[in-house]
């Protein structure tokens, strides 16, 4: 694998229920990585080239400063504490700017690039193993039911994940242990055992670009004719029904259902392309982190048996900057209005319903958009989220009850459990409430590219 970020690894001595490991991790959130990228390796930053480009940020001439700052923005978030470090002190006003400039790349990069991990455990149970993943991602994914690594004899296994993206990484250690990512619910993906009925991470053929995993899923065949067209009559068609995944640390607010084509080809060398077809994405609304994408192809005469290629992309809005309101203590803020951004909301309730908590909000139509209250709704997102004391978050259960007040309010109704990632400790009580909204988002595109798919 090539990759072209700088990055360093981290080794830790682990003991842990009378098991000795040894664990490395990397994490870098930086950049874009495809699956087929080409690019020459790249080796952990040299501290004394760091010093010498954060000097030279400073420099008398114009292009000295501005390849300074380009090489130290490519080298990703392990230079971050540098950064700040020299931000802290310098004096020198272009310095500053150009450190804020690359801070400002870094941390968008970090919000829209892959997570990459790096995993090499020596007779590790799968609770350590997605613990660990867990912890390196920033971000989980639940584990269903709770004492799923409990439930079997899980043999240990030696682990070696080395410089991976997130979904690269999660299906390594799925098959490792047998496990699978199963979408349930409102797109909420978990972990089950193996003999789950609908798995995302089978033999279908798959891309990972950046953040993103493209799933060729299926290919259905149909054949109509219109009937005050004659010529035609007997249309062949073929819709190739694809699943797109994102990073759970992904906002992703909006994207496409329908693929924009570039190349369909068979077996026999003809396009497949839909004639005369507009080429619009079809954007629509999106909540949670996994979503279809529906390709439309024409079937050539002599029908053909196989997809010998088809290529081309999705598009997606993803929120690069929000605000965001801490109460720190619901039990006094109970029907006081609260701000986020210029808009206003009151906590109304908070109770408990058997092993789920409840908390209702009321929120002002007239200073809330429907894309604001669809952004709320997100079930994977951070929008709303309930946390205990020492502020770990509780699991958002998909599903929100809307209601509407004769005094222009709207209120929803939010549901929490206490169940907490790869078996690690449950949260206690729910003590404090977060409320984000997005301010700025950024358009992706997701490219994707299958060959040799086999026709119904």
């Amino acid at each position: 694998m090539q990759l072209r970020y700088a990055w360093r690894l981290i080794p830790l001595e682990m003991s842990k229920q009378s098991l000795n490991y040894t664990l490395v991790l990397a994490i870098l959130l930086a950049g874009t990585w495809s699956a087929r990228a080409d690019g020459p390796a790249t080796r952990p930053a040299d501290s004394g080239r760091v010093e010498k480009l954060i000097a030279g940020l400073g420099a008398e001439g114009w292009r000295e400063r501005q390849a300074a700052e380009d090489e130290l923005a490519a080298m990703g978030m392990a230079i971050r504490p540098a950064l700040a470090e020299t931000l802290g002190r310098t004096a020198d006003a272009e310095a500053r700017t150009r450190i804020e400039s690359i801070l400002r790349q870094l941390s968008e990069r970090a919000a829209t690039g892959p997570t990459m991990v790096t995993l090499r455990l020596k007779g590790a149970s799968p609770r350590q193993a997605f613990e660990e993943f867990f912890r390196q991602s920033g971000s989980s994914l639940r584990v269903v039911p709770d004492n799923l690594w409990d439930s079997r004899a899980f043999p240990p296994v030696d682990v070696e994940i080395d410089a991976q993206p997130y979904w690269a990484a999660l299906r390594s250690l799925c098959k490792a242990y047998d496990v699978q990512v199963q979408n349930v619910g409102d797109r909420d993906l978990t972990i089950v055992d193996r003999g789950s009925q609908y798995r995302l991470f089978g033999k279908a053929p798959w891309v990972a670009h950046g953040p993103f995993m493209v799933i060729a899923q299926s290919v259905s065949r149909s054949q109509w004719a219109d009937l005050n067209m004659n010529q035609n009559a007997g249309n062949h068609y073929c819709a190739l029904q694809l699943v797109v995944l994102a990073e759970p640390k992904m906002r992703v607010l909006q994207g496409s259902y329908l693929a924009r084509l570039e190349e369909a080809v068979d077996e026999n060398g003809t396009s497949l392309l839909v004639a005369n077809a507009q080429q619009a994405e079809g954007v629509q609304r999106l909540t949670g982190l996994c979503w279809n994408l529906q390709a439309t192809l024409k079937l050539g005469d002599p029908l053909g048996e196989r997809i010998a290629r088809v290529r081309g992309m999705g598009r997606y809005w993803i929120q690069t900057r929000s605000e965001k309101t801490e109460i720190a203590n619901l039990a006094e803020a109970k029907d006081r209005p609260q701000q986020v951004g210029g808009r206003s909301f009151v906590v109304k309730e908070l109770k408990k319903q058997g092993e789920m908590w409840q908390i209702r909000l009321s929120f002002s139509r007239a200073t809330w958009g429907n894309a604001d209250m669809g952004a709320l709704q997100d079930p994977n997102g951070s929008t709303v989220r309930l946390m205990d004391v020492d502020g770990r978050a509780m699991v958002r259960i998909p599903g929100v009850s809307t209601s509407f007040t004769q005094d222009n309010m709207m209120e929803m109704v939010f549901s929490f459990g206490r169940q907490a990632a790869a078996g690690m400790e449950k949260v206690a009580d729910p003590a404090k409430l977060m409320v984000e909204i997005p301010t700025e988002m950024k358009e992706m595109t997701v490219p994707f590219e299958f060959t040799d798919l086999p026709m119904p």
